[in-house]
């Protein structure tokens, strides 16, 4: 078990009567905030979440993919008999964490409770945020709790920089036969799309809202086409509709409205290559492993796939057969595919075969067994959307 080098101190001081040693304490924290960041070693910091429990609660957890699910081994503990409660973890110095609190927290599998209960670090002002949909509005921002250690790269192609001419964007509501329901598709043209005469390459995004509002997709795409790092590309991104699970969840329906409805609608309307190979189907969590599963059934019209952080692991029921999409790759003989798959170095489960890194790296393997480009990628945070979007740029 790791102990804060500070808290030690505290500790120390307290027990040896120095009665201003806490106050002492709390006045550094309002100036430093909270956690507590110290040197481990080389390339590992020291993280202390603490919490004042003026409200004598029976317990503090720590509630972050960062540290596992488990929240048995997430509970603080009390210093001495003070208001000060604590939990310290060892982290890699060039990771980001998102997180939460949760008081008395129940200690059962309740998830759905446990994030009604989560609340913000009253000690920490840093703050992940994600703004409500205008349109689609759910009634609140989603925030959380942010830590940057110290080595964390500053951001690359999610940033938007002032030299960088921006592209446009269309937006549309589309109404799909198939499935049976309509939905926003925005699609980006690149800077200067009506001056040219060149077929354009083509990306397909679901989640859109998230991949524009969140993950700043367009500002990805404007810096590196302007950099003369990937072409000209149509990037087109559908919403998540009301079914999300159900459509991203190896649903052929999904994949026919987009070969089928969208794409000849989308040839119609834009200058859009027919080359498979400059086309590409992107998306994260079950949208990577939507994504997969396009390419598995539509390589004739899509030969590049990104997954970011994949759910390659999904089940259509608890207790069926798992991992299926690596199965249905196995079956069949190579196809004229390319991949980028992506996973985050904190994606790992309370139960392994949930472990987004664990099944991402045996997607790797087996499609590297069979002769497929492949390229990896992990990058310096969780299942979140701090760097998927930075990612999409190291994928593209």
């Amino acid at each position: 078990m790791y102990k804060s080098k500070l808290i030690s101190e505290v500790e120390t001081s307290l027990a040896s009567g120095n009665s201003s040693a806490m106050q002492e304490f709390w006045n550094f924290i309002s100036y430093d905030g909270a956690p507590i960041l110290e040197s481990y070693d080389e390339n590992n910091t020291m993280v202390t979440f603490i919490y004042k429990n003026e409200k004598s609660a029976e317990n503090i957890v720590i509630f972050s993919e960062a540290v596992g699910l488990d929240y048995t081994k997430n509970k603080m503990e009390q210093l001495l008999d003070t208001e000060l409660w604590y939990k310290t973890y060892v982290f890699p110095s060039d990771i980001e964490i998102t997180y939460w609190l949760v008081e008395n927290d129940e200690q059962n599998e309740d998830f759905v409770k446990r994030n009604e209960k989560c609340i913000l670090d009253p000690l920490n002002s840093n703050r992940f945020v994600m703004k409500d949909d205008a349109e689609a509005p759910v009634g609140r921002d989603y925030e959380a709790s942010y830590v940057k250690l110290p080595r964390v790269k500053d951001k690359t192609w999610s940033v938007e920089r002032e030299e960088v001419n921006k592209g446009l964007v269309d937006r549309l509501i589309f109404k799909s036969d198939i499935l049976k329901n309509e939905r926003r598709i925005w699609v980006y043209k690149p800077y200067h799309y009506d001056e040219r005469e060149e077929m354009c390459d083509l990306l397909i995004l679901t989640d859109g809202n998230a991949y524009i509002n969140w993950l700043y997709g367009t500002t990805v795409l404007d810096n590196l086409i302007h950099e003369g790092l990937i072409p000209a590309t149509i990037a087109v991104f559908i919403d998540a509709g009301k079914d999300r699970f159900k459509e991203l969840s190896l649903n052929e329906d999904f994949s026919h409205f987009v070969t089928d409805e969208l794409l000849p609608l989308l040839h119609t309307k834009y200058r859009i290559t027919n080359e498979a190979s400059k086309k590409t189907v992107c998306g994260f969590s079950l949208g990577g492993l939507n994504a997969a599963y396009m390419g598995y059934l539509h390589s004739e019209k899509f030969g590049n796939v990104i997954a970011q952080s994949g759910s390659f692991f999904w089940s259509p029921m608890e207790g069926q057969e798992r991992n299926i999409i690596m199965r249905l790759y196995n079956e069949v003989d190579k196809l004229p595919l390319r991949f980028f798959i992506s996973y985050g170095i904190l994606e790992h489960s309370r139960k392994k075969e949930f472990s987004i890194v664990d099944r991402s790296l045996d997607m790797i393997n087996l499609l590297r067994e069979k002769g497929y480009e492949v390229y990896g990628h992990e990058h310096k945070s969780g299942h979140d959307y701090l760097n998927w979007g930075e990612a999409l740029g190291e994928g593209l």
